[in-house]
């Protein structure tokens, strides 16, 4: 058996009355599967992308996104 790494995040509102002004009508879920021995150049990787275009409150500094994985 291989040793897997597992990373999911969320976007959209789980409320279910999408009737409602400022309900999504959509809810993403996403999944990634690696190699555990590939997370740490996973790590570098993508916090050059999130450095380059996203905000810094999204970067891998945000300790909720390591619960769990030491």
């Amino acid at each position: 058996m291989r040793d897997l790494s597992v990373f999911i995040d969320e976007y959209g509102d789980t409320s279910i009355s999408t009737e409602k002004d400022g309900v999504s009508n959509f809810y993403i879920l996403t999944a990634v599967l690696l190699p555990t021995s590939a997370v740490p150049s996973t790590r570098t990787a993508v916090e050059c992308v999130r450095a380059r275009f996203f905000q810094q409150h999204e970067g891998l500094q945000d300790p909720r996104l390591f619960d769990g994985f030491g």
